[in-house]
């Protein structure tokens, strides 16, 4: 555990940080923790195809990891596969409800979808101030992009009043 974790302090240093996380596989190759590290270096540098793979292979080490199921998710997400995506998300949020990064993916999924009543349903549930706050900053920006600035303002204007102002980001 404590070599995977020194190995997400050096994500950013690396030009391959996905290469890290290999050696940890090379290791012990039933650590879920590696493939997750893996998929998310692979997801964020693009390669989309070997993010799942990698997430595909944690998850027949993990198959409830609620982290592998997210990475999945914003793949599926990334790839506008947006029903599945929004299963997976729903998964992840049974199990892990304050998972703030898989609450802004469902409600992007569910933004591209259309499913307006859904999404805006995710807005009444509790959280933590921070899941809450990150949740709302998210979804504000989305309908800003999505050319709805007038709901943009309402929302990011409510989730501003809606924070305590100490400790929401603590």
């Amino acid at each position: 555990h404590l070599f995977v974790a020194r190995m997400w302090r050096v994500w950013e240093l690396s030009p391959d940080p996905h290469l890290l996380f290999d050696r940890a596989i090379a290791v012990d190759r039933s650590h879920a923790a590696a493939y997750l590290g893996k998929a998310w270096a692979l997801l964020d540098a693009g390669r989309l195809d070997e993010a799942t793979l990698a997430a595909e292979d944690g998850l027949k080490r993990s198959p409830s990891s609620p982290w592998l199921l997210d990475v999945r998710a914003q793949i599926g997400l990334k790839r506008g596969a947006f029903r599945s995506a929004i299963a997976l998300f729903d998964r992840v949020l049974d199990a892990e409800p304050e998972l703030a990064g898989a609450r802004i993916g469902l409600g992007a999924a569910l933004l591209a979808t259309g499913d307006e009543a859904r999404r805006q349903s995710l807005l009444q549930l509790p959280g933590t101030p921070r899941t809450v706050v990150a949740f709302g900053l998210a979804h504000a920006e989305a309908l800003a992009k999505a050319g709805r600035s007038v709901e943009a303002r309402q929302l990011l204007t409510a989730t501003v009043l809606a924070a305590p102002v100490f400790g929401a980001f603590a």
